[in-house]
């Protein structure tokens, strides 16, 4: 009986852990990586959210015009966006093989596209080029399963690289599974760049 008790205890515990966890909302992610005369400045990120969690937020924030303001903007900077910090943004950034902390970011806007909640901002990522090849790893993921963020191929970008960059982009798949979904979906992707 004891055993039986203490069995169903731990299966309960475990379900309950973040392994077991499924996500509530989901995101189409979209990262383009900005370069200036020094080299890489930052990303900016957009999110476009599922359309549940959008007329939520949307209904919590809008006045009903279907545009944020700029008053709606800063209650929803503050309410819904920035206790992402704890999370480092939901990216995961290695540069060189060391790791990049995310404490902050800028320019953070979020705007109503086809009834979908859009979240726009730069993430600050000062990398120099020179001669030798820089790496940069980053994956924009949600380690708790709440959160499934999708990113294809074709939504990493390069702006402002060429010519004064030479620069490669090379992709981690995501799961099997799910690209049985979505085939061009990834898990990171890495950008080496250089001064030619």
């Amino acid at each position: 009986m004891l055993r039986a008790f203490l069995l169903l205890v731990l299966v309960l515990f475990s379900a309950s852990s973040p392994a077991f966890a499924h996500p509530h909302l989901f995101v189409d992610n979209k990262l383009t990586f900005m370069f200036d005369e020094s080299g890489l400045a930052g990303m900016l990120v957009e999110w476009k959210f599922d359309d549940m969690y959008s007329s939520g937020i949307i209904y919590d924030f809008d006045n009903g015009d279907g545009v944020f303001s700029k008053q709606e903007n800063a209650l929803l900077k503050r309410d819904n966006f920035s206790n992402l910090k704890k999370y480092d943004f939901f990216l995961e950034v290695v540069i060189d093989s060391s790791p990049f902390k995310v404490v902050f970011v800028q320019d953070f806007e979020a705007s109503i596209n086809n009834g979908r909640l859009v979240y726009r901002f730069f993430v600050p990522c000062h990398v120099s080029a020179g001669q030798h090849t820089k790496t940069i790893h980053v994956g924009v993921v949600d380690e708790t399963n709440f959160v499934a963020i999708t990113t294809q191929k074709e939504d990493v970008l390069l702006q402002k690289a060429e010519p004064l960059y030479r620069t490669e982009l090379a992709f981690t798949p995501t799961s099997e599974f799910l690209q049985i979904l979505s085939p061009n979906a990834i898990d990171r992707v890495a950008l080496k760049f250089w001064k030619p």
